[in-house]
């Protein structure tokens, strides 16, 4: 509101670029807090507008390239960046000037998730743009169940790589509420264990022993950049302790 007070003529795309160009950078990555905290006295001076409002987004790769090409609609400015894996068509531009951003990494990159900086100067300051991209396949869970006294919509989930407890990129725990839980994975073999709020029993002094269920098929994640959707068929599991 003092943004639009102090600029009553700018439009909401233009009061959003400079919320997100000026934002302060507080050291955590984009995808977990964006692009940072609002800093309003800094945002009533940007003098440019992005047509990508500050972020160049690559998503999830399926190859080890890609590209994104963003317009300058107003302003001159320039850009710096220093990473190895991103290169931009130019390095100054003005109104009306496209500007494509290219990216190339290496095959052994596992990420998942990876954060550039891009510093932006014009006339009136330097604010900061990120490229962003998620080098990873992805699975979604869904439960079946015909049993009424199963709540397929509050499970916990857990994935085991090869037999093993799977740590990437930390312990992979989800827990799914109203909506469907999606995992991060590189390619590989992978199978899914399950609790449920109404599977739990509880021993002789009132603790409580979680139930899981164990997929007995594979799910197979052949290469990056997959989308998989995967049917947890509840009623066909069986139970095992954890």
């Amino acid at each position: 509101a003092l943004l639009k007070q102090a600029h009553p003529s700018w439009t909401p795309k233009e009061l959003k670029n400079a919320l997100l160009l000026s934002a302060r950078n507080i050291g955590l990555p984009s995808w977990k807090v964006g692009l940072g905290l609002v800093d309003a006295v800094k945002a009533m001076n940007v003098d440019v507008v992005l047509s990508n409002l500050g972020e160049v987004n690559f998503g999830l790769l399926d190859s080890t390239t890609g590209s994104q090409t963003f317009l300058v609609e107003s302003g001159s400015l320039t850009f710096a960046e220093n990473d190895p894996y991103l290169s931009l068509s130019t390095t100054s531009a003005g109104a009306g000037t496209s500007v494509t951003a290219s990216l190339s990494i290496p095959a052994s990159f596992e990420g998942p998730c990876y954060e550039i900086p891009i510093t932006v100067t014009s006339a009136n300051g330097t604010y900061r743009m990120v490229a962003f991209f998620v080098r990873a396949s992805t699975i979604t869970f869904r439960v079946l169940t015909s049993d009424p006294t199963l709540n397929p919509l509050q499970p916990f989930f857990f994935l085991f790589r090869d037999g093993v407890p799977y740590t990437y990129p930390r312990n992979a725990y989800w827990h799914g509420g109203d909506r469907q839980p999606t995992a991060l994975v590189k390619p590989g073999t992978y199978r899914l264990a399950v609790c449920s709020a109404s599977l739990e029993e509880k021993d002789e002094v009132g603790y409580r022993k979680e139930m899981f269920q164990l997929t007995s098929a594979p799910i197979l994640v052949s290469g990056w950049g997959e989308r998989i959707t995967y049917d947890f068929d509840l009623d066909a599991a069986y139970r095992i302790p954890m």
